[in-house]
């Protein structure tokens, strides 16, 4: 969701740029629209893209394609994230109803992206209103890698935007296509701080400085000398962007943890440390339960006390991620974060512990069959 958000830098920066696109712009604008046959990622992202040559030209077409063609669902807002259907921002729902939420937007853009062999992530995280307010409710963009450098694209707020009247206006801007680093971090608070392509990334506490102190931070962090677990950021975006979502998981849990080392800890912070750990456990009982499944039969003759060895060695880690994430979530509740997921993520890691419990029994039941 965004608010009206405009400055003389802004507005001079990206006027000069966006001339370089259009015999990109009036391509997509003038396709004719697809048929129902054709309306699915594989078929829009080949013929969007189908004159261009180079990545960020197919970028920007993608860009252009789903800015243009899909409305925000301003009254999905109103539903309890609760009691929303998980599936309903996927790409295929997002494009059958030709709208969506920022989830959506992002999804979608990713989708097309891959389908036209362009490496693509979503980020989700924090905004910030031009009073420097923070809302309540999270964000999600992109981050796309065209012609062998990552760039930030928000085609949700390339779309329109929220006026003073809480009303949604379909308004294209050029603004956030390519944002320079340094000037999407204005608005734009990535959960994953390699996500802010900073060798200095801004911290929770940092972000929600205002006007003067906001600036000045900013000018600091120009001048900080790069903190090292980010002085690669780019290789890190690359290295996620090639595992599946199990890994990008774990990758996440990692780069997390790279912030929160160089920052004092805040209950926010104990919060996202909480969910990396989350995150880690999750990667750990996948692992477990892809091997178990396959293989976790004593009638399996490969099923040996090495086998099951590694098993135990997953649900361990499993276990001590979930208590970390468990103390992580206490203190970031004692510390007086308020988050409407906090005590659902408390909760459900409470669950997850107790579904390890019982499959760690399950495999030291097969350990003392082989055993005998």
């Amino acid at each position: 969701m965004k608010f009206i958000y405009t400055t003389l830098f802004l507005l001079f920066s990206w006027a000069a740029f966006s001339q370089t696109f259009d015999k990109v712009d009036t391509y997509v604008r003038d396709l004719d629209k697809f048929s129902k046959k054709d309306l699915n990622t594989t078929a829009i992202s080949a013929r969007v893209t189908a004159p261009f040559t180079t990545e960020t030209e197919k970028v920007r077409a993608i860009f252009i394609w789903v800015t243009d063609n899909i409305k925000y669902d301003y009254k999905a807002l109103e539903i309890n994230p609760k009691d929303r259907d998980p599936n309903d921002q996927s790409p295929d729902v997002v494009l059958k109803r030709g709208k969506g939420v920022c989830e959506g937007y992002a999804n979608l853009f990713q989708e097309l992206c891959t389908k036209a062999g362009i490496k693509s992530l979503v980020a989700t995280g924090n905004t910030k209103r031009p009073n420097g307010s923070i809302p309540w409710i999270g964000h999600a963009w992109n981050l796309v890698k065209a012609d062998g450098k990552w760039h930030h694209i928000d085609a949700t707020w390339g779309a329109g935007y929220i006026n003073e009247k809480e009303k949604y206006v379909e308004e294209f801007d050029e603004k956030y296509f390519f944002t320079p680093s340094n000037v999407f971090i204005r608005d734009h608070l990535p959960d994953d701080p390699a996500y802010q392509m900073l060798g200095a990334p801004v911290t929770d506490k940092e972000f929600r400085l205002r006007d003067a102190a906001f600036e000045k931070m900013l000018r600091d962090k120009q001048k900080a000398p790069v903190i090292p677990a980010f002085a690669h950021v780019s290789d890190s975006l690359n290295t996620i962007a090639a595992q599946d979502t199990a890994n990008k998981s774990a990758l996440y849990a990692g780069i997390s943890r790279r912030l929160f080392a160089a920052e004092t800890q805040s209950p926010k912070g104990y919060y996202y440390q909480g969910l990396a750990e989350f995150e880690a456990a999750t990667v750990f009982t996948t692992q477990f339960r892809q091997t178990w499944n396959a293989t976790g039969k004593v009638s399996n003759k490969t099923v040996d006390l090495q086998w099951v060895n590694r098993q135990l060695a997953h649900l361990d880690n499993a276990t001590k991620a979930l208590k970390n994430a468990q103390k992580a979530f206490q203190q970031a509740a004692a510390g007086g974060y308020q988050d409407n997921y906090l005590k659902y993520m408390e909760s459900l890691t409470s669950r997850q512990m107790g579904v390890v419990d019982s499959n760690r029994s399950n495999v030291l039941e097969l350990k003392r069959m082989l055993e005998k």
